[in-house]
């Protein structure tokens, strides 16, 4: 996009596993979850330096017409030929 900005999509697998416990007086009751499925998303970085990007992103896991889960990450990318 520009010199110091740009917009990286996002597409890969995710992994999840949950756990959920919730204890009341006649006893305990427990979710485990394993599921496996695509995340997509998108992440903006910045260019601070010649050859380092710094951003951050989420994403969209799930089915359907919403997100079940939206996972946020920071990006610390060095790239070694650099762009101009």
């Amino acid at each position: 996009m520009g010199r110091w900005f740009a917009l990286e999509p996002h597409l890969g697998r995710l992994i999840l596993q949950s756990r959920q416990q919730v204890w009341t007086p006649v006893g305990e009751l427990s979710d485990n979850r394993h599921e496996v499925g695509l995340a997509a998303g998108l992440g903006p970085l910045i260019r601070p330096t010649r050859h380092l990007y710094l951003g951050g992103s989420v994403d969209c896991w799930g089915g359907g017409v919403h997100c079940d889960v939206l996972p946020y990450t920071a990006q610390i990318e060095y790239h070694v030929g650099g762009a101009r």
